[in-house]
């Protein structure tokens, strides 16, 4: 039966490829991480707004990208164009993301490809060197960043090319929600439930009881799905998230793509760290907004009465500052700017 779904998936393959014209998105989520699916929506539809109309993108999950990895093989060519997902799973808190990556550009070592916009992170010294050492190796391999910190990391200690650019969900502002309080009802607490937690009980206590003394009422959310997040339902699990926060007076959360979704959507927003630097990192795109301001439990009364006063929103598009112009470059010149190739 294995073999039966390989055959399969080795024909559907070659009647997606276009020789030159077909751009492979590699490693997209299945699991039930909202932000992780977010990401890859956004990468489909950045890739689509860059790419010629006759270019064709196929995209193949985390699942697919070792169980048909013989099949790639025999499909992917030289000089096709792999992209691999993104997001903050570059170190050594999400192992089986980075090993499997790792296989990928092993095994398509002469293709030109770029890791899309990454948080790098290690805890461990000896598998932060093993990381430098294996990714040394492949110079036709870009890197991209999503914060200066691990713009700055990689920069100082990898051998590859480097290039920053925001996470790429905040390019995706280009929805329409409403600033009007009166059609937004209370506050949604956000909190992470994971390794990456470093939010108190404390802090949540006292956030709780400040909403309380105000007689605002508050609710839990998480941007954990109950299920696992399939390409075809992809966009609707987004789209009902984003509503979901759009109703809101406020958000409080430690989840960095909460933090953006409340960007995304014109929801005050306060933002706690979690265990790196990649959530305050991110803010630095974003922080001149008026709308959103990092956590300060000593200040939370003053900053849960500034957010929910808020009448004049300031908003900027981190779109339209071409950020993002450096990884089109690359990929729409199929790697002709990328040095040291």
């Amino acid at each position: 039966m294995e073999l039966y779904y390989k055959i399969r998936y080795f024909f559907w393959l070659k009647k997606q490829m276009k020789q030159d014209k077909t751009i492979f998105l590699i490693g997209t989520p299945v699991h039930e991480n909202i932000g992780d699916a977010a990401i890859a929506y956004a990468e489909l539809k950045y890739l689509k707004n860059i790419l010629p109309k006759d270019n064709n993108i196929i995209e193949v999950d985390q699942n697919r990208m070792i169980k048909y990895l013989d099949v790639l093989k025999k499909v992917i060519r030289s000089d096709t164009r792999l992209i691999l997902h993104g997001g903050g799973n570059m170190g050594d808190e999400w192992l089986k993301e980075e090993e499997d990556r790792r296989k990928i550009i092993k095994t398509f070592a002469n293709n030109k490809m770029i890791i899309f916009p990454q948080t790098i992170h290690y805890q461990d010294p000896k598998k932060f060197l093993e990381s430098v050492e294996f990714y040394a190796k492949f110079k036709n391999l870009t890197i991209v960043a999503r914060e200066k910190k691990s713009f700055e990391i990689l920069k100082n200690n990898y051998k590859n090319e480097v290039i920053l650019t925001p996470d790429i969900v905040l390019s995706l502002k280009d929805y329409n929600y409403t600033n009007d309080t009166e059609k937004r009802k209370g506050c949604l607490l956000c909190y992470r439930n994971d390794n990456e937690a470093a939010m108190s009980e404390q802090t949540k206590t006292v956030i709780e009881k400040e909403l309380q003394k105000r007689k605002i009422q508050y609710s839990y959310t998480d941007m954990i799905s109950k299920n696992q997040i399939l390409a075809d339902v992809r966009e609707n699990v987004i789209m009902n998230k984003l509503k979901e926060f759009a109703g809101a007076r406020l958000v409080i959360t430690d989840r960095l793509h909460g933090m953006v979704f409340c960007y995304l959507t014109n929801t005050p927003c306060i933002v706690f760290s979690n265990y790196n630097h990649k959530v305050f990192g991110t803010y630095e795109w974003i922080k001149d907004v008026n709308f959103i301001k990092p956590g300060d439990v000593e200040n939370i009364e003053q900053q849960i009465s500034e957010m929910l006063n808020l009448k004049k929103y300031k908003i900027i598009h981190v779109n339209n500052e071409e950020r993002y112009k450096e990884i089109e470059m690359r990929i729409v010149h199929n790697g002709e700017k990328i040095k040291n190739i």
